[in-house]
């Protein structure tokens, strides 16, 4: 009986401290994600775009808060409005209490998301971070991007499924905002002026004269140029090499640090990135297979840098491509590196600039290796400096996720200890426990 207000004071106590807990966590959420790969938290490419924001991001969910799936989205949604307190307002709607919203927004799915941004809007019925984020970005880029991209010539196809064929990232540049479209200028003798950029995908061909005319009409007018060669067929454009200053160096580089790294395929180069706003930031190297060297010597006011080149051991490799090959004949052009694998070009125009870009290899982008090293965050980094979409240079690369690749031989470990050896081990135990029992 003494204890006995103690223990009723210490139970109180308790009891207190369970209520105060209670109406903190109505006030306040806290969260902490201990996952490896911070797979919970903001990723770093969608923190650096909300810091870019220069007005308000309206999220409007069209679903019930208080519902089950309306505290999902408030979940997922909840790092934006921390992440940019002042600029991400997020905003549920009902649509069986406001069916009239419902249907003046378009809405056709329970759960779908609306994002505004300066009168431009999103809708997402898919509530993933990659396409919140590439919602997010098309939002930020100025309106429609018309990216054309020459058809036939020999020029590879941005529509086409084959390895050499550049669909996929084509697919990228769509989840991106951008419209691709091609065009054939035998029969569309001008570039549309609503081009924001225009590519040269590797024309094996060389261009007749009025898709030439074309083309220097294009350039005049301020246009951007993308140009992917390849080392067969370095020079098919002969008059555009000749303005720009363009000088394809002959052979096809060999760079001894590509088979260091664990690619086996003599002719894969490993490009390296010099100080440029291009590829700040970027650190997983691309890998350029079959690749021209470049030079130039631009006339004024015309400007190049190389934004892509080799290592020092390097070599553009002039003879037969067989055997054991070694940088052994500079008589027929052949130099040691640094080589440029990509060169930007720049003049000032009227009150901007005007940005060319030429890269000796158009395969880094292909099918068969874009998802090979850095190959497509240097793609979309070179889209976006055309575009002068200089903004979104400043994104960090998406981190790669964690994935758990067991070896062949520790698959059949965990499938037949999971599906055998686990299961058959928890049957005997209460076999054993039942029996024991059983004897008492």
């Amino acid at each position: 009986m003494r204890g006995r207000p103690g223990e009723i004071l210490f139970h109180l106590g308790v009891l207190a401290l369970g209520l105060l807990l209670a109406l903190l966590s109505l006030r306040y959420a806290p969260s902490w994600d201990w996952t490896r790969d911070a797979r919970n938290r903001l990723d770093a490419q969608s923190a650096a775009l909300l810091a870019g924001l220069d007005a308000p991001l309206d999220l409007e969910v069209y679903s019930a808060r208080n519902g089950p799936l309306g505290r999902r989205i408030d979940a997922l949604l909840a790092p934006y409005q921390r992440t940019a307190p002042g600029h991400v307002r997020l905003r549920f709607i009902d649509p069986e209490r406001h069916p009239e919203m419902a249907r003046k927004a378009g809405i056709r799915l329970w759960g779908e998301l609306v994002i505004r941004y300066r009168n431009r809007t999103e809708h997402l019925d898919t509530l993933e971070a990659a396409h919140i984020r590439n919602a997010v970005l098309r939002l930020l880029s100025r309106g429609q991007r018309w990216i054309v991209w020459l058809r036939g010539r020999g020029a590879r196809r941005l529509d086409g499924p084959g390895p050499t064929d550049l669909g996929r990232f084509a697919a990228a540049l769509r989840a991106r905002g951008y419209r691709v479209q091609g065009l054939g200028l035998a029969r569309h003798p001008r570039i549309p002026d609503n081009t924001a950029l225009f590519v040269l995908a590797g024309p094996t061909r060389p261009l007749d004269e009025a898709a030439e005319r074309a083309l220097r009409a294009y350039l005049d007018r301020g246009g951007a140029l993308w140009w992917l060669l390849d080392p067969a067929h370095t020079d098919p454009l002969p008059r555009l090499s000749a303005q720009l200053g363009l000088i394809p160096l002959p052979g096809t580089v060999i760079d001894p640090a590509a088979a260091e790294r664990g690619d086996h395929n003599p002719l894969m180069a490993l490009a390296d990135y010099p100080a440029h706003p291009l590829t700040r930031g970027l650190e997983d190297p691309a890998v350029f297979p079959k690749a021209a060297a470049l030079s130039a010597d631009p006339p004024p006011p015309w400007r190049a840098v190389p934004v892509v080149t080799t290592g020092d051991r390097a070599w553009n490799e002039t003879g037969p491509l067989e055997g054991r090959v070694r940088p052994d004949a500079p008589g027929r052009g052949e130099r040691r590196g640094p080589l440029s694998l990509a060169l930007a070009f720049e003049r000032p125009l009227g009150e901007g600039r005007q940005r060319l870009l030429v890269t000796g290899d158009g395969d880094f982008l292909a099918n068969a290796y874009l998802d090979r090293g850095g190959n497509r965050a240097l793609g979309l980094r070179m889209t976006a400096w055309l575009l002068g979409e200089d903004r979104l240079l400043a994104l960090p690369p998406a981190p790669p996720r964690q994935r758990l690749k067991p070896s062949p031989a520790m698959a059949l470990v965990l499938g037949v200890g999971g599906l055998g050896v686990l299961p058959l081990g928890l049957a005997l135990t209460g076999l054993f426990l039942r029996w024991r029992r059983g004897r008492e």
